[in-house]
């Protein structure tokens, strides 16, 4: 028997054996790329793969997002790039803004909201002190391929080539740039006023640096033509920035969020409360108890009951003084003379015929009472003065 056994799992063993040589004879581990898509951070943040190049370039980086920044602007010696510029801004804060790159701080940023005629406004409170405008103009006047526009970066001798929205350029009035890239195929409303897709201007010691459009900082573009190399050249040529910070979102984070950030000990404390108050406001603890269904009282236990409860909270002596004049009532419906007799003379006939004295008679019809057991004497007299009518009818 024993010799069997191990026959049995040596030929188990010689199975396994030959299973997985076969397998692994037939099949081969590979790798395989997957294309998992956008990361959150790329869906988030439109200029994600500019900020990862300028790291790559050796830049402390940070990426936020809301208008927290402008409550506690960055150093002097910081570069902030703005998606979008803010379309409104409290006066201090536009003033703390143009007082931060006057003491040379680096403001890069782009338009996306075109001049009003009508309004004489450029869409920006901030430009329009400043003379800047953002127009819209579909006319091309020379044969330069649309959007596509050469540049040559102060004095380096290499030329880069950047593409821009078309039909989207600046205007600077009298203001001179230290650096600029010119619409070429735009002819603006004023022959006699330059057009511009880029410019690059001093302010006090620092500099403002705009664009008619971000489009060459997205991520599906930051690759193309010589897109990184302008952003390298305008965050790093005139001084190193000790950071950069990008403002890629102007959107406020939700109220929840900001509460959760700043006043989460306040929220957490109020949420403690509210689970307190449920608590102590709730009929019953522990577990329910079985319902059971009661059977239905009969009418004198609910007279009973009913009495005590009214007696508990005090209402007796309206019960008592509607059964008085009930009795009373009792009388006079069989007796109709009372009902014209003066209540002493009720009284005292009603005294002389039921076999009660006069004052229990008169304490029973008419008086209040104060305490337990006065009310069951006086409910026992009243009863009897109701009994005495019927007895006095039977005798007639």
């Amino acid at each position: 028997m024993a010799y069997k056994h191990r026959l049995i799992s040596l030929l188990s063993v010689l199975l396994i054996v030959l299973m997985v040589s076969w397998f692994f004879n037939h099949f081969t581990r590979v790798s395989k790329p997957v294309r998992l898509g956008q990361s959150s951070e790329v869906k988030r943040n439109s200029l994600a793969a500019a900020q990862r190049f300028l790291e790559s370039l050796g830049y402390q980086f940070e990426s936020i997002h809301g208008r927290d920044i402008l409550t506690t602007l960055p150093s002097v010696n910081d570069c902030m790039i703005i998606k979008h510029f803010f379309s409104s801004l409290a006066a201090d804060k536009e003033q703390a803004l143009l007082d931060w790159v006057a003491n040379g701080g680096h403001l890069v940023t782009s338009l996306d909201k075109n001049y009003d005629e009508n309004d004489d406004t450029s869409g920006y409170h901030f430009f329009d002190t400043l003379g800047i405008q953002r127009h819209f103009n579909t006319y091309h006047s020379d044969g330069t391929s649309a959007g596509q526009a050469s540049f040559q970066y102060y004095n380096d001798l290499e030329s880069g080539k950047v593409e821009f929205d078309p039909d989207a350029y600046l205007t600077l009035g009298e203001r001179e740039t230290d650096f600029a890239i010119p619409a070429r195929s735009i002819s603006s409303e004023d022959d006699d006023v330059p057009a511009y897709h880029f410019v690059q201007f001093h302010y006090g010691q620092g500099y403002i640096t705009l664009s008619s459009d971000n489009r060459f900082l997205t991520n599906s573009e930051i690759g193309k033509h010589d897109h990184a190399w302008l952003l390298a050249l305008i965050t790093g040529t005139h001084k190193t920035p000790e950071k950069i910070w990008l403002l890629y979102d102007l959107v406020m984070p939700s109220l929840w969020s900001l509460l959760i950030i700043h006043a989460a000990p306040l929220v957490s404390s109020i949420v403690v409360c509210l689970l307190l108050w449920t608590w102590i406001t709730m009929q019953r603890s522990g577990p329910l108890l079985d319902t059971v269904e009661t059977k239905r009282r009969d009418i004198l236990e609910h007279l009973n009951m009913r009495s005590q409860i009214r007696w508990r909270y005090g209402q007796h002596q309206q019960t008592l003084a509607k059964t008085q004049q009930l009795v009373l009532k009792h009388w006079q419906q069989h007796y109709p003379f009372l009902a014209r007799s003066s209540m002493d003379e009720q009284v005292q006939w009603i005294s002389e015929h039921s076999g009660l004295s006069l004052s229990d008679t008169r304490h029973a019809l008419l008086e209040p009472v104060n305490d337990n057991q006065g009310l069951v004497l006086q409910a026992q007299r009243l009863q009897q003065l109701r009994t005495s009518v019927t007895a006095l009818d039977s005798n007639a």
